[in-house]
């Protein structure tokens, strides 16, 4: 007979107790477990988040586009007419896989400080680690694998002004290729690099920095926002990365519960929005596309609002550049050239741009003419202004000979053919559009005796081609 036996226990005074049914060691089950190989691994539904249950209330598309609105109205100032664009586009990230296109964002500013990187840690709260990567500094190999590695992924790249120029052009030709579904790049590599490996390179991208760091092909693909330093009565939040990942958690979510409703990347991927009249570029119509096919499914105030707001961002950007840089060189090279008696060396014409506020010079040259390296910038000024078949020569200003430019007869062409009169953009009317002025002269009636006179305002002696900007520019003198 063993001791204590079956059912007992000793008492800690002594003698004997029954054992409790609570205390007994449990029998031994053996459950058969069967393994189901579709079913997502661990991280891959770390990937994906929680799925939304099939009683989870979602709020209207619309309801949930003002509370984003809201979210970077409270750590930003901006173009009124970025915030409702931004929160459609931050949608338009989390529904990618429905979209052919993507538009890029251009977030730029003429000075630092202007609230560029902010806006880049806004985008990443809202979409989340998994939604967004943030880098200030990429090669172009790492950038492709790693869009190729996160599909769908919005990819934040900020200080593009301080990009590594050996590596930039190889970058751009990558950007210019994942504006589209099915944009790749291919590389050779495997064993011994024989075989020929293809990378995604289509994901949603901000690019931030200062003056105009992108070139104009990435410009054509992108929202274009420019940003200004806050004005003394200008207030707003400070954020504060834990708090407000944990506050915008529930928004983020709801939008992720909305894009997985039943038939809702469907009706996006089958959505033919219409285009408003004033938006004239192609590739702005198909950047633009999958946000005003989510601001339809919106409603209300949104397909209005949203075609504005995308028409206003990119005439403030065409009003900037006059739709082209080479012509805003253009314009600038030409107002220089009237307030230094119309002739200027190259070497003192880079430093003139490079201080003016109102163009990119000052964010692409500095750095160089800093360092006494003004052959870059001389270089970059001369491709531009090439076009108009306007060239540096050797000049002579006092006792200095140097090469420069003058303001003769083909600067003042090209300034009447592609300059649009200042005021004109606002409303205000001119005599006679600059074209057509230069288009006219040669109707003129002029005497013979004075055919050959010399203006003494602007000092040219061909008749109709006074400089732009000669109270008697239309030849009448």
């Amino acid at each position: 007979m063993t001791y204590p036996p079956e059912g007992f226990e000793e008492a800690p005074g002594g003698g004997l107790r029954p054992i409790e049914a609570n205390d007994r060691a449990p029998d031994l089950v053996v459950v058969e477990v069967e393994f189901d190989e579709d079913a997502p691994t661990v991280e891959e539904v770390e990937a994906i988040g929680p799925e939304p249950t099939p009683d989870t209330p979602v709020r209207p598309l619309a309801d949930i586009f003002g509370d984003v609105e809201l979210f970077f109205r409270r750590f930003l100032v901006l173009p009124d007419e970025a915030f409702g664009v931004l929160a459609v586009w931050i949608a338009h990230c989390l529904t990618f896989e429905a979209a052919e296109f993507t538009a890029y964002v251009s977030v730029t500013s003429a000075a630092p400080r202007c609230g560029k990187s902010r806006l880049l840690e806004v985008i990443q709260v809202l979409l989340g680690n998994t939604g967004a990567i943030s880098t200030t500094d990429i090669s172009p190999a790492s950038l492709f694998r790693l869009i190729d590695a996160n599909p769908g992924t919005a990819v934040l790249v900020d200080e593009v002004d301080k990009m590594n120029k050996e590596k930039a052009d190889d970058i751009w030709r990558l950007i210019n290729s994942g504006w589209r579904l099915g944009g790749q790049t291919h590389r050779q590599g495997g064993k011994n690099f024989t075989e020929l490996q293809s990378f995604s390179t289509f994901s949603p991208k901000v690019f931030a920095g200062i003056g105009q760091p992108l070139p104009e092909t990435v410009m054509d693909r992108s929202l274009k926002i420019k940003m200004q330093r806050k004005l003394p009565g200008e207030s707003v939040e400070r954020l504060r990365l834990r708090s407000a990942s944990s506050e915008v958690a529930p928004l983020h979510d709801e939008i992720v519960a909305w894009s997985r409703t039943e038939g809702v990347i469907e009706q996006l991927r089958m959505a033919r929005p219409e285009f408003p009249a004033a938006l004239k570029s192609d590739r702005m119509m198909d950047a633009a596309e999958p946000l005003f096919a989510l601001a339809d499914l919106a409603g209300g105030q949104w397909p209005t609002r949203v075609r504005e707001s995308v028409v206003t961002l990119e005439g403030s950007a065409a009003n900037t550049a006059d739709e082209d840089l080479s012509i805003l060189a253009l314009r600038h090279v030409h107002e220089t050239l009237i307030e230094t008696d119309q002739k200027v060396f190259t070497d003192d014409l880079v430093h003139y741009l490079a201080k003016r506020d109102d163009g990119p010079w000052g964010g692409w040259w500095a750095e160089d003419l800093d360092r006494n390296h003004p052959q870059g910038p001389k270089n970059r000024l001369a491709r531009m202004l090439k076009q108009f078949d306007i060239h540096p020569k050797q000049i002579r200003i006092g006792d200095d000979s140097k090469r420069g430019y003058e303001l003769h007869p083909q600067v003042s062409q090209a300034a009447a053919r592609y300059i649009t009169p200042l005021g004109t953009e606002t409303g205000e009317t001119t005599a006679t559009p600059l074209a057509s002025t230069f288009a006219d002269v040669s109707d003129v009636s002029v005497p013979d005796e004075v055919s050959d006179a010399i203006c003494s305002e602007c000092n040219w002696s061909k008749l109709g081609e006074h400089h732009f900007g000669c109270s008697q520019y239309r030849g009448d003198w």
